[in-house]
């Protein structure tokens, strides 16, 4: 009974994590698609940057930092996988990916792109969904997959594309047992992704 209990209030908290994470997302997507006054996007951003603190925050009660060799780790993943968007992408001709380039280069969209997005999608996709199945190999595909489908759901090679990034991302998750390290490489992604937008368009 105490243990029905138990994963009763798990599921409950999972369910109104996502539902917060969904509405603080909805908003900041909004904020990062129009460009509003100076004024009203920093203290709407603050107030929706500690709603989302407040949010995540018992996920992240021992912060455990990555080592070097986990950091080499993380970085490596990111170059392979910026590498092989690249070469794809310069490969195959009309490609599109639902990159970091499609929003308005202002504070919310940074926030959502650095931030917001990659804590909320490594905690719904890794730290949620990869842990609703008694199977591993359900876990991997399921989490990968869907977050494959809804990030690259243009066509299947964006499909594959992003199911390798969702493959690299949950193994750095399994490997250490917690979100850090997902977390940093999701946001070393984005980073690079937004940095060679802007080279791009220089």
């Amino acid at each position: 009974m105490v243990g029905n209990l138990s994963t009763n209030k798990i599921k409950y908290h999972n369910i109104s994590l996502v539902i917060n994470l969904i509405a603080i997302n909805t908003i900041v997507s909004f904020l990062a698609h129009f460009d509003f006054n100076i004024f009203f996007s920093i203290v709407s951003i603050i107030i929706l940057f500690l709603w989302f603190f407040v949010i995540v925050k018992p996920y992240f009660t021992r912060l455990n930092l990555p080592s070097r060799s986990d950091w080499i780790r993380i970085l490596l993943l990111v170059v392979i996988n910026e590498i092989i968007f690249y070469v794809t992408v310069s490969q195959i001709p009309n490609i599109q990916l639902s990159r970091i380039s499609d929003f308005k280069l202002n504070l919310a969209s940074m926030l959502m792109a650095i931030i917001i997005g990659p804590i909320t999608e490594e905690i719904f996709f890794r730290g949620i969904i990869a842990n609703c199945f008694k199977s591993e190999i359900m876990n991997i595909i399921v989490s990968c997959l869907l977050f494959a489908i809804l990030h690259g759901s243009v066509n299947l090679i964006t499909v594959v594309l992003y199911f390798v990034f969702a493959l690299s991302s949950f193994y750095l998750y399994r490997k250490k047992g917690h979100l850090i390290d997902s977390i940093l490489f999701h946001i070393f992604f984005n980073l690079s992704s937004i940095f060679f937008s802007i080279v791009n368009q220089i």
